[in-house]
């Protein structure tokens, strides 16, 4: 069955084999099957041919399944990512505004309003030393408690301060001496 499969795409294919081909399935056997289109359905490749054609081929006699680039490509519409420099992929190319002219749209820069009346009196009396300009100096006044702590050391050096905490051993109220004995020495008997 396979084998006429084969034949059969092999018979069809080679009218058509001088034609730029966009897809090719390449056999076992090493022979290549070019067509129009190549889709797969269970176990089986779809090889599309000119005039309407679908050539089935197993899976198991396909060893490469690949589409070529056909025609010139530099007329072909510009697909995916290319690394190239910004352009324009459809319509009209349009300049971009300059940091300029987004900027000209906020007009001039703010301005305060001068003031109705002038003066000419300066802050004559204020001067960057701290003490010379402090009006209502603020004083911590004592607390009646003294709120420091001092911490005193609990270490003696004549004395064992760790007595308290020692571990001591004591006879114990029940004795837990045991001595293993033959449970089985009233049935050797």
């Amino acid at each position: 069955m396979t084998s006429r499969l084969l034949a059969a795409a092999a018979v069809l294919a080679l009218p058509f084999a001088p034609v730029l081909a966009d897809a090719f399935l390449r056999l076992s056997d090493g022979r290549v099957l070019e067509g129009l289109g190549v889709r797969r359905d269970g176990d089986v490749y779809l090889l599309e041919v000119p005039g309407d054609t679908v050539v089935p081929v197993p899976v198991s006699l396909v060893t490469e399944v690949g589409i070529r680039a056909t025609g010139d490509e530099s007329t072909a519409p510009p697909t995916g990512l290319t690394l190239d420099q910004p352009r324009v992929l459809a319509g009209v190319a349009v300049e971009p505004t300059t940091p300029d002219q987004q900027l000209a749209a906020f007009g001039k820069p703010a301005e305060f309003q001068r003031d109705v009346a002038t003066s000419t009196l300066g802050p004559t009396y204020w001067h960057p030393d701290p003490d010379q300009h402090n009006f209502a100096p603020s004083t911590w006044a004592k607390a009646p408690i003294d709120s420091e702590w001092h911490p005193t050391s609990a270490f003696d050096p004549n004395k064992n301060v760790l007595a308290g905490g020692a571990s001591t051993w004591q006879k114990g109220v029940v004795d837990s001496s045991w001595t293993p004995t033959d449970g089985f020495a009233a049935s050797k008997k």
